[in-house]
């Protein structure tokens, strides 16, 4: 068994890879760089570079994690233009490489994809996709490439609100550093947006042997614990973190207020038999650990 990871570099590609290769599986990572403590073989190129990728494919790879993106901080704008754009190159040119190689491919997207869902449903796979932006749009547009030219070899995971340490700056880190600091934790808007974040550690479960050789394909949602406020949020890291910190509200309105995320992981516990096992409140205090050891 031969696993390729692509964006071994980033925190998802990275958590992934090492996931695997302690688990005993021969994983091999692609990234523009090589890290100084990765413990796997990084293979050093540009996805966006056809016949660099193409020249991957002799490996024979039993399956690709395919994580890597360009991931812009705004979804408008010139800079998410830029990140879709790179990514559908990097997408098509890796979609390529798992039809050359014969591989599998497990593909890493999101459940922003499903919009804002101010309804408050509970969101599964067949629910309308309502992208906004062109970065998002991008995404849902690979996966329907991915389903069409792979059709009965690829799994799609939407991923909830990543979460967990070395991640880049979100309201996540956010709060709980100012909680560390004992700093105000401030809210946009009114702190009514929902989130259901999920722990990286979690979505490292869903890589097993088993997953890299099924027969499961398809597109399954990965979340965590129910939907919560980011005022809820706020105050539950206050708790536990025996924190100081006032919660203060900006005078500024959160564009995405009427944001309600909330998704049934029903079919990935039923076909991948993954569960959940780092609840909020553990990955919070796991977080807060980490983030005071640096």
């Amino acid at each position: 068994m031969k696993i390729l990871v692509t964006g071994s570099g980033g925190f998802l590609g990275g958590s992934i890879a090492r996931h695997v290769f302690a688990h005993g599986i021969d994983v091999t990572g692609v990234a523009r760089k090589v890290l100084p403590d990765a413990p796997i073989i990084t293979l050093v190129g540009d996805l966006r570079d056809r016949n660099w990728t193409s020249t991957l494919a002799g490996a024979k790879w039993t399956c690709i994690v395919h994580c890597a993106a360009a991931i812009p901080y705004d979804f408008f704008g010139a800079e998410a233009i830029a990140a879709a754009e790179a990514n559908t190159v990097i997408d098509s040119n890796v979609i390529d490489l798992a039809l050359r190689s014969g591989a599998r491919l497990i593909y890493l997207s999101g459940t922003s994809l499903y919009g804002q869902n101010t309804a408050n449903e509970l969101l599964d796979e067949s629910a309308l996709l309502e992208p906004t932006g062109p970065y998002l749009e991008a995404k849902a547009k690979a996966e329907m490439e991915i389903l069409r030219q792979l059709d009965g070899r690829a799994i799609i995971l939407r991923i909830s609100a990543p979460y967990g340490f070395g991640q880049r700056p979100t309201v996540f880190s956010r709060f709980i550093g100012d909680a560390l600091a004992a700093n105000p934790i401030l809210l946009f808007g009114r702190g009514t947006r929902t989130q259901s974040f999920t722990h990286v550690d979690d979505i490292c479960n869903v890589f097993s042997r088993s997953t890299f050789v099924s027969g499961a394909d398809g597109v399954f949602n990965i979340a965590g614990d129910p939907a919560i406020t980011m005022h809820d949020l706020a105050a539950k890291i206050k708790l536990l973190l025996n924190s100081n910190s006032d919660i203060c509200y900006l005078n500024t309105p959160d564009p995405q207020e009427y944001f309600r995320g909330s998704y049934s992981t029903k079919k990935a516990e039923s076909i991948l038999r993954w569960r959940q096992r780092t609840p909020l409140d553990r990955g919070i205090i796991k977080f807060a650990r980490m983030m005071s050891m640096r």
